[in-house]
């Protein structure tokens, strides 16, 4: 199960990204994020983030959990060094961090993360910008925990998107896995969704997987814009800040 849920769409001129706040800690509980999955760092690059989205240690007084890693707080750490790096540089930056950081995990709760995303990402994050000559792009990075002869160990894959328009979903996307093999229920989310705007079509494909697997994706929807002349939040619930 992926505790999250992100679509988007973009085309020459515009995109759009939504994402739930369902977010589980490290035995499994889920959880609402109120930092949100979406982020927008270096003036004008939309991130979001789908899995295992932070980690604590127990290390604090009386065995208390203290925050040890989150993956949009080390983007921004990223950015923060370099805010007018390419998006390539700081995509490969953070994937190398996130490898990183799982890979100093014990073996335990590797072998739980294995067991648990059974072969599929443990860490997605979504990418998009607009360059000068108003053309998209899109990166999409997977961090998985794979068996090898040697034991577990954290593998990443980077996806570039550099079509003029695309619609995807990462994170729990069991939505568009049944429109892919048009069962009855896919049939008929897909008749739903057809008919709508990109900007509506993001927002309710996160909706609806909420609303039908509400074990694996919930809360508020946050959601943005994006293109050359910037960003513009759609949906922003409280406590989820700008960038």
């Amino acid at each position: 199960m992926s505790g999250t849920v992100v679509a988007f769409e973009f085309n020459r001129f515009i995109g759009y990204v939504a994402a739930d706040s369902r977010a589980f800690d490290n035995g499994g509980v889920f959880l609402n994020d109120c930092q949100g999955k979406i982020t927008v760092v270096n003036g004008g690059t939309v991130a979001a983030f789908a899995g295992i989205c932070w980690m604590d240690k127990v290390d604090g007084p009386n065995g208390q959990k203290i925050p040890w890693w989150h993956v949009k707080s080390e983007l921004l750490s990223l950015a923060s060094k370099d805010p007018k790096a390419p998006l390539e540089t700081l995509v490969d930056a953070w994937q190398e961090r996130m490898r990183e950081l799982l890979t100093e995990c014990d073996q335990e709760y590797l072998a739980y993360v294995y067991q648990e995303f059974k072969k599929r990402p443990a860490i997605q994050g979504v990418f998009l910008n607009y360059n000068e000559a108003n053309r998209p792009k899109a990166l999409v990075v997977e961090i998985s925990v794979l068996e090898t002869a040697s034991g577990l160990t954290v593998v990443s894959e980077t996806n570039v998107i550099d079509s003029q328009e695309s619609f995807g979903v990462v994170g729990f996307n069991e939505l568009s896995l049944q429109m892919d093999e048009q069962t009855a229920d896919g049939i008929r989310w897909q008749e739903t969704l057809c008919g709508l705007s990109a900007r509506d079509r993001v927002i309710r494909v996160v909706e609806l997987t909420s609303r039908h697997f509400p074990e694996s994706a919930g809360g508020p929807v946050d959601a943005v814009s994006i293109s050359k002349d910037g960003v513009k939040w759609l949906r922003r619930k409280p406590g989820c800040p700008e960038s």
